[in-house]
């Protein structure tokens, strides 16, 4: 499931034309991104992983910051 989930994150990133350095600033991408991670860390609590969900959800928040603005 992860490789699929890859694949189509990064046929995304192809169609938006989300490369380079953009990819790694984009708040919409890192929106989309983050909310992923988000429901993986759901995921991964339910099933009593908690190491795993703290994991997904920080990622998660590494993601969301991408929206903040730059100071």
């Amino acid at each position: 499931m992860t490789q699929k989930i890859e694949l189509f994150s990064d046929g995304l990133d192809k169609v938006m034309g989300w490369n380079g350095g953009y990819k790694e600033e984009s708040c919409v991408r890192g929106a989309i991104h983050g909310y992923y991670h988000d429901r993986q860390g759901d995921k991964r609590e339910k099933q009593g992983d908690h190491d795993g969900a703290k994991l997904e959800r920080d990622r998660a928040q590494q993601q969301y910051d991408k929206c903040k603005p730059k100071k």
